[in-house]
């Protein structure tokens, strides 16, 4: 018995794939300049919580805490959320381990106004970013590479 798919893959994991078609993971910020693959991020709701981290400034706790949530009748979330075109090429053109701010997310890789959700405050690095198993499969069968999907 075969494992399900996953639905959200690391940009390693999508650059090691596309690798038997000639694919450079440095291609990844011409695809989002362009606007021909839709980047995510998973999104972890894990409500309240801690981060304690040691630097060498001192100790950095950072506390979330989420007090309510309302989610429509039938709503169901996996956790990935897209991003537009432009935030994610700002991410993948910062520098090493440097966090860029966006504006907001999608719950659909078509990132329509409706699929919107809005944040205060949400920084994300080039190791956020990732690929959804809908998206992967978009765009292997749109550029010609549908074989990868069904092997």
């Amino acid at each position: 018995m075969a494992m399900p798919e996953k639905d959200f893959y690391t940009l390693d994991e999508m650059a090691a794939r596309w690798a038997c078609i000639g694919f450079d993971g440095s291609s990844f910020l011409d695809l989002a300049r362009k606007d021909l693959l839709v980047f995510s991020t998973y999104q972890r709701n894990i409500g309240s919580n801690r981060q304690v981290t040691e630097t060498s400034e001192g100790t950095v706790t950072r506390t979330k805490t989420v007090f309510f949530s309302f989610k429509a009748a039938g709503y169901s979330s996996n956790g990935v959320r897209y991003l537009r075109a432009e935030d994610a090429r700002r991410i993948l053109e910062a520098k090493p381990g440097e966090e860029v701010a966006i504006s907001g997310l999608f719950t659909s890789p078509t990132r329509t106004r409706e699929t919107g959700t809005a944040y205060s405050e949400l920084y994300l690095t080039v190791a956020d970013l990732g690929i959804s198993l809908a998206e992967r499969t978009r765009f292997e069968s749109e550029h010609g590479y549908a074989s990868l999907s069904a092997g």
